[in-house]
């Protein structure tokens, strides 16, 4: 079935892609299986079932990693969890959406480095990172994103960002704690990883 555009028609879509998979036997293409269960997770995505497209493309990515289609369901439940995260309500919810976010970003970036999906699983680490205030972590993070990728140049502007506000962190100790040697350090790495950002 193809996945419907229409975002009501996506409950037909959970439907049909279940009875797909049910259905799928020894004769079935495993390349066909695995489309159905990216399209099955891609549906329960949209229409809000975050807990099962999370599931389900985590499930096959981490399962059959030699899959093509093992990338683009890792990247999905990557997407989901955030919203998940986004969606919880309580600390603890949080917490474990968090966990799971940052799993799926590492397990990405780690089996298929040089995938485009890989630069969405460093951008999202990296914005973990910030969030937790791990500012040269997450520039460290934001660095690795590749030159030749879409992202590049906003990663570099996030990069030289993370590290004016790792300069700001320490300058907001007592001036006798301060590591001033790496304080100028990280200013001459935010000054050049902005200068990078404009430079595409």
């Amino acid at each position: 079935a193809a996945l419907a555009k229409d975002p009501p028609q996506y409950a037909d879509a959970v439907t049909a892609y279940e009875q797909a998979i049910a259905l799928a036997n020894d004769k079935t293409a495993e390349d066909e299986r695995d489309a159905t269960t990216y399209r099955l997770s891609f549906a329960y995505f949209r229409t809000g079932n975050l807990d099962k497209a999370v599931s389900t493309a985590e499930g096959l990515a981490r399962s059959k990693p030699q899959s093509r289609w093992a990338p683009d369901c890792a990247a999905l439940a990557l997407v989901a969890s955030s919203s998940a995260y986004a969606a919880a309500k309580t600390t603890p919810e949080k917490q474990a959406q968090m966990a799971k976010l940052a799993s799926m970003a590492k397990y990405l970036e780690d089996k298929w480095p040089r995938h485009s999906q890989a630069e969405v699983a460093r951008r999202t680490m990296a914005g973990i990172l910030m969030y937790r205030r791990e500012f040269l972590a997450a520039a460290e993070v934001y660095e690795r994103i590749n030159p030749g990728s879409p992202l590049y140049a906003d990663g570099q502007s996030k990069a030289g960002q993370s590290y004016w506000n790792a300069y700001l962190t320490e300058l907001g100790k007592p001036e006798a704690e301060r590591d001033t040697a790496a304080m100028a350090q990280w200013l001459e790495k935010a000054a050049a990883s902005l200068e990078r950002s404009v430079e595409i």
